[in-house]
């Protein structure tokens, strides 16, 4: 697990650095999940 969370931490850190280089360019979201609006599902 803490591989993990080592891993995510240098993702997020390489978007960041990412993002302060080019401050111009838009940020699209993509969620890639179905959404459960209640328990009744299934």
């Amino acid at each position: 697990m803490r591989a993990e969370i080592k891993i995510q931490k240098g993702n997020v850190r390489s978007l960041l650095d990412l993002i302060k280089e080019n401050p111009d360019l838009k940020i699209l979201t993509m969620i890639n999940a179905e959404i459960v609006a209640d328990d009744t599902y299934g």
